[in-house]
């Protein structure tokens, strides 16, 4: 019966893709909270950006490294200057060229302080915009900036001309790009429909629309995977994997880069976090392989008590995580002066539908910290609040999220740690000066020790609850083909195909 089910929803979706049939559906846990790519750093928001405005290189992990995209080539021409080669003939889908001067309103108004953009932190090294001709740029650093190609795979290019006509309030409704897709339309909440890009730079692409869901709930999506409503859906139900496999369904599981921790408000108002001992407590409260064994299936890997996984470069092997030790826990809490009669009284934020498991992973660290004594007060929020909270800094307690980059501990800890960065709740000037001594050192070993040295330290410091780098579980329909799942969770349906 399942099968002729299965058959009659396929046939219905087949007739009602007659003369459009290449379409495709994604089901993601959020939807994006602004089109505006360069305003956010919201992996699901990329995923549907990213089809739209793209940026001069691109992070290819299959080949392990920075490759071109809107560029066609670039190198450093001394220590502080990068040069880069564009390419010819690209346009913006409303007929705007791409150019040089592109490149430098781009990056001018990423780094703007109206524009308050989280990847503002991608250029931070860049004092200078150089257009030398209509196709070359030269970028000028605040001294040597190895990592300036990895930076710039997180900028999207984006039209002059058109963002002073409709703003960037406009823009961020309605943007337009020289990437392989265009917006169709956008239903806030609920989905984004792209079309093909016909006179596409890279050529036109196979798949004639695209559209993006926004479903929180795991056993909705499975149930829209399962019916044929959609072709691809995120963080399939750990439970459900085999019976998807049974089905025909492939089940891809991706090392994730994401790493989830909880941040604590160390920068700031003086508060509680503020004494060591009562982060490193909290390390100690939270069973961790539980979470990962208990919650997660086994879909994840313990962090090592450090910020980076060992797929970034800067992960330090001799560093160990906090073993799950409630008693020690106590222990520096009563140091702290906390204990019978005086618990530590904390608030924990984290969002619901955009982690595997999320709402009950925060609940089950809010049932650690209360088994030894912590008054842990649990708040599980709609994502596009939580999101809108995080940017804010509008938390006075522990944040539960993860943080994905590309495979960089530089660029990870600016962006997470360093005093003032976009999504940092924490404020150490040594740690600032170790990352800007690394962000200079050219020499891969010197920089590499840097990291390694300041992953000793963070590990003592304890700015975040330490917990898991997550493994993603993608649901994929047979019928797509051409699609391989990022450890960085970009779902990218250039030259994906349905067969």
């Amino acid at each position: 019966m399942r099968k002729l089910v299965r058959l009659g929803v396929s046939i219905l979706f087949a007739l009602s893709s007659i003369g459009h049939a290449q379409q495709l559906t994604v089901a993601q846990g959020t939807g994006p909270e602004t089109l505006d790519a360069q305003r956010s750093t919201v992996q699901q928001t990329l995923n549907v950006s990213q089809h739209i405005n793209e940026a001069l290189l691109r992070f290819d992990y299959q080949q392990g490294g920075v490759v071109p995209l809107l560029a066609s080539s670039f190198e450093p021409v001394s220590d502080d200057v990068w040069e880069f080669k564009l390419r010819d003939g690209v346009s913006f889908t409303n007929g705007e060229p791409f150019n040089a001067d592109t490149v430098k309103f781009s990056v001018e108004r990423i780094a703007s302080p109206e524009l308050n953009a989280p990847g503002a932190v991608e250029v931070r090294a860049i004092t200078e915009i150089e257009v030398v001709d209509d196709l070359t740029v030269r970028f000028h650093t605040d001294g040597p900036s190895p990592t300036l190609p990895l930076n710039l795979t997180r900028v999207a290019m984006v039209p002059p001309g058109y963002i002073g006509e409709v703003g960037n309030a406009g823009f961020g409704q309605n943007p337009v790009g020289t990437g392989p897709f265009q917006l169709e339309r956008w239903v806030r909440g609920d989905r984004v429909v792209l079309s093909s890009n016909s006179d596409y730079w890279g050529g036109t692409p196979t798949l004639e629309q695209v559209t993006f869901v926004a479903v929180p709930e795991e056993a909705t999506r499975m149930a829209a995977l399962q019916s044929g409503e959609v072709d691809i859906a995120v963080q399939v139900s750990i439970e459900q994997a085999p019976l998807l496999e049974r089905m025909g369904f492939a089940v891809e599981a991706v090392p994730s880069l994401r790493i989830m921790m909880v941040a604590l408000p160390v920068s700031g108002e003086e508060n509680v976090y503020r004494d060591q001992r009562v982060r490193q407590a909290l390390n100690y409260a939270v069973d961790k392989e539980s979470l990962v064994t208990n919650i997660l299936g086994g879909y994840g890997e313990v962090i090592e008590g450090q910020p980076l996984s060992s797929e970034y470069f800067g992960f330090n092997p001799e560093v160990a995580a906090y073993p799950f030790d409630p008693e020690r826990a106590r222990e520096l809490l009563e140091e702290a002066g906390y204990g019978e009669g005086n618990p530590l009284e904390i608030s924990l934020y984290g969002p619901q539908g955009r982690y595997t498991r999320d709402s009950e992973i925060l609940q089950a660290i809010g049932g650690n910290l209360r088994n030894v004594g912590v008054n842990a007060d649990v708040q599980v929020l709609d994502w596009s609040l939580f999101i809108e909270r995080l940017v804010a800094k509008d938390f006075d307690g522990g944040v539960f999220w993860g943080a994905t980059t590309v495979p960089d501990g530089g660029i990870w800890q600016s962006s997470m740690l360093a005093s003032g960065a976009a999504y940092s709740l924490y404020a150490n000037a040594e740690i600032d000066e170790m990352l800007e001594e690394a962000g200079r050192t050219v020499d891969s070993e010197q920089r590499l020790a840097i990291y390694q040295d300041m992953a000793e330290k963070l590990h003592d410091e304890a700015p975040f609850i330490y917990l898991y780098q997550q493994v993603d579980l993608y649901g994929v329909a047979p019928s797509v083909s051409g699609w391989t799942p990022s450890p960085d969770e970009s779902i990218y349906l250039w030259g994906v195909a349905i067969d």
